[in-house]
């Protein structure tokens, strides 16, 4: 799954494998409320930085 997060003035992109993804916002609709969050499970992850 390819993920990308904006944070300040920076996007920040990386690629986690699906069975590592433990909770993300829509998963419970209504439930989470603000920014799109993600939860994953250990592991190093490869992240791009990207400035706009």
């Amino acid at each position: 799954m390819n993920i990308t997060v904006e944070f300040s003035d920076y996007l920040l992109t990386t690629q986690v494998p699906l069975s590592k993804l433990f909770c993300y916002t829509s998963l419970l609709p209504g439930m989470l409320q603000g920014e799109d969050e993600y939860t994953v499970i250990g592991g190093l992850y490869e992240v791009e930085i990207a400035a706009y």
